[in-house]
């Protein structure tokens, strides 16, 4: 009996443990295939990052090759053509005007006072309607800015419009700055070799930029704007729509070489050396070169600025030398005030010359004083003002050297060619009036109000409607809308 039970014992765990055996050598058999698939894929593996390998290695050899070609930068994060488009700075604006002048006079037909550009700003006479509607620029501006990690840069502004036919005729005698035309008077005898223009393309700005690592100097050579004044040629960078008297009377761009530098405590300098006032061409009309200097202090609310001009400016005089001192002061006192004084002084020397001098061989010069203020009213809205005075001493500084001999003599003579004697004092007031809106955040409406006086020791008291027009006025009122968009 008990071996019938031990018997079914046996059987009953043979049932039991046979199938775990199976299970058991099943499962060896898989993890067996599975060891061998694993190995499988670690040689794939190990393939593939012998490949990737070999694939950073030409890579890294490739981008080597990019940055000697200058292709990219040293992390090669962006092409360097891309980094090099990133620190260029875009801008310009298009300035458009409606112009109106009370005294109803021809298209063009800004006044003259003894050679005096006054008027509308930069629309000189002859050049621009003044009963209509103008595009006064389109201006491009393209800058390269210099800095500790950029340290070589440039600058071009390219303008176009009437603004660019002004300027592209400053040395053909539309203001004051240069002797014009043609004529034979004594010791200046010559043909002057600029005619005037009609083109509306002109190149303001374009000049290539160092900082040096020694002070961080920064050191430019080409053609810039000026030192002097405290208005640019640029209107919708002004507070008013037209320039000031003293603006015609100072240069306005120069070709030549300036080294400049501010410091942290807000004080500037500036040396430099050019051809002279207002060369398109770039052409010298003697051996000399001009000088420009200026030494100043900018805070964060008030500023004072010296700049200098000196230099030899008549055609073949070397000795003769033209210089204008020029003093700034700006002013913020309060966030929604800024404002600007400004006083000039200039002289020129006509040595061994009675023609310019007359009998008591005194050298011409000038003064005046400006003031501008812009207040702003609301985060949209502000009005500007401006009012200055214009002492020429002798009258016939100007007239000899804005508008040259008579057109039927050919001669100088001793008077002007407008008429009045050289040695007779002459003066110029003016006030102008704008207000601003600012239609979006780059689009703005301007409204103006204009007013010059002249009087002069000749007693007439008149404005000269152009150089050869004897119609005069005592006065002209000018009325202005304008609306530029800045980009």
């Amino acid at each position: 009996m008990r071996s019938s039970w031990k018997t079914l014992a046996a059987l009953a765990a043979g049932l039991i443990v046979a199938p775990q055996l199976a299970a058991a050598d099943d499962v060896q058999e898989q993890l067996k295939k599975m060891q061998e698939r694993m190995s499988q894929l670690e040689d794939r593996l190990q393939a593939t990052t012998d490949q990737l390998e070999v694939t950073e290695e030409r890579a890294a050899e490739q981008q080597a090759l990019l940055q000697k070609a200058g292709v990219t930068n040293a992390q090669g994060s962006q092409s360097g053509l891309d980094a090099f488009f990133d620190t260029l700075e875009f801008g310009g604006y298009v300035d458009a005007t409606y112009n109106y002048n009370i005294n109803h006079g021809d298209a063009g037909s800004d006044f003259n006072t003894t050679g005096l550009s006054l008027g509308n700003g930069l629309q000189g006479p002859g050049l621009t309607d003044s009963q209509g509607f103008n595009l006064q620029a389109l201006k491009l501006e393209l800058q390269r800015p210099v800095s500790v990690e950029n340290r070589g840069g440039f600058r071009a502004d390219i303008v176009f419009g009437e603004q660019a036919r002004n300027l592209n005729n400053l040395a053909a005698g539309a203001y004051p700055g240069v002797i014009s035309t043609q004529f034979d008077a004594g010791d200046y005898q010559y043909e002057f070799p600029y005619t005037k223009s009609d083109n509306q393309v002109h190149v303001s700005q374009a000049y290539a930029e160092y900082l040096t690592p020694w002070g961080d100097i920064s050191f430019k050579m080409g053609k810039m704007y000026t030192l002097l004044g405290a208005e640019v040629v640029d209107s919708p960078y002004n507070y008013n729509v037209t320039r000031s008297i003293l603006f015609h009377n100072l240069p306005i761009e120069h070709l030549g070489a300036l080294a400049e530098k501010k410091y942290d405590n807000g004080i500037t300098w500036a040396l430099g050396v050019a051809n002279g006032w207002d060369r398109d061409n770039g052409a010298d009309f003697n051996k000399s070169k001009t000088l420009l200097g200026r030494f100043g202090w900018l805070g964060d609310n008030y500023g004072v600025l010296g700049n200098l001009i000196y230099g030899a400016e008549q055609v073949d005089q070397e000795d003769n030398k033209r210089g204008v001192f020029d003093l700034v002061f700006t002013a913020n006192p309060i966030e929604a005030l800024a404002m600007y004084l400004q006083f000039d002084f200039g002289w020129e020397e006509f040595k061994n010359s009675t023609v310019q001098l007359g009998a008591d061989q005194k050298t011409p010069f000038w003064w005046g004083v400006a003031w501008a203020g812009r207040y702003a009213i609301t985060d949209r809205l502000g009005v500007a003002l401006r009012a200055e005075w214009f002492k020429d001493d002798r009258s016939g500084y100007f007239c000899s050297r804005t508008t040259g001999a008579s057109p039927s003599t050919g001669e100088l003579g001793n008077t002007c060619s407008v008429g009045l004697p050289v040695n007779l004092a002459s003066s110029a007031y003016e006030v102008t009036a704008t207000l601003d809106y600012a239609l979006t955040s780059q689009l703005t409406a301007r409204a103006e109000f204009r007013s010059d006086w002249v009087n002069n020791q000749q007693g007439t008291d008149r404005f000269f409607r152009s150089a050869w027009d004897r119609n005069l006025q005592s006065n002209q009122q000018l009325l202005a809308a304008q609306l530029y968009y800045r980009f």
